[in-house]
């Protein structure tokens, strides 16, 4: 028979987040800490739906909501705190240098090694060529269809350049052409731009962002989101900004 599982309760979790908001490494915490997050969420959870279903007005129905949405907050900012850091070490750890996991649970273990081993192949990859095809080449720079941003490629691209669409004429316009003979057809209206997809690598994901998001580090830079921007990011920061409703997946097409 397996121990019981200790409590965990809103005052752990607020201990958590303010050991990582105060310290720049990944700070020590129980090897079981998503388990009970996710426990704790689903108890939570049961009992806002139990009380929504006795009378959805009620004070304890609100307590209940009120507790569950704290919760799930504040383990989204610990998710995010330790997810930065662990990214970093990734980063360092790509590079060369002797990172210590001790302080990782199991879950974060995993994102550390796939995430350090993709850094490393795509450092060989794009710096020695190793592995690259010519498809993964990018193109000049004058043609890049993006707006600017660094993807972890490091390749800068613009924004995408929309055909001038030609004025209808006005009144005069309009007398002017008669008077000069021209026939009174109608204009052609441009077909509506479409944007090729690019040849990126498998391992990026191109995102239209939704919302402003707050600055965050990411491997080997700073992330600065704003709305309606258009990036290319690294598929595991893109299902997190996705999942949070953030971000959107951009559908490419291919010609």
């Amino acid at each position: 028979m397996s121990p019981p599982v200790e409590a965990f309760e809103y005052d752990h979790l607020t201990e958590v987040y303010r050991k990582e908001q105060r310290t720049k490494n990944v700070s020590d915490v129980r090897k079981d800490l998503y388990v009970v997050i996710r426990q704790r969420l689903d108890e939570l959870r049961r009992d806002s739906e139990r009380e929504f279903a006795m009378d959805q007005f009620s004070t304890r129905a609100k307590l209940a909501a009120n507790q569950l949405t704290k919760f799930q907050e504040k383990a989204d900012q610990v998710f995010d705190f330790r997810m930065e850091k662990i990214l970093a070490m990734a980063l360092r750890a790509a590079q060369g240098n002797r990172v210590e996991t001790n302080r990782l649970t199991a879950e974060e273990v995993d994102i550390f090694d796939r995430v350090a081993a993709l850094l490393r192949e795509r450092r060989a990859a794009l710096l020695s060529g190793r592995g690259v095809s010519e498809k993964h080449v990018p193109e000049p720079l004058a043609e890049a269809p993006y707006a600017a941003f660094e993807a972890p490629s490091a390749l800068p691209v613009r924004p995408i350049e929309v055909p001038d669409v030609p004025d209808m004429p006005d009144a005069e316009d309009e007398e002017m052409l008669e008077e000069e003979g021209v026939p009174d057809d109608p204009l052609p209206v441009p077909p509506e731009p479409q944007m090729p997809a690019p040849d990126l690598p498998s391992d990026i994901v191109v995102l239209r962002i939704l919302e402003d998001v707050p600055p965050f580090a990411g491997p080997g830079r700073d992330y600065h989101l704003k709305k309606e921007d258009l990036v290319c990011l690294p598929p595991l920061i893109a299902k997190a900004l996705v999942a949070r409703k953030k971000a959107a997946m951009v559908q490419m097409t291919r010609h």
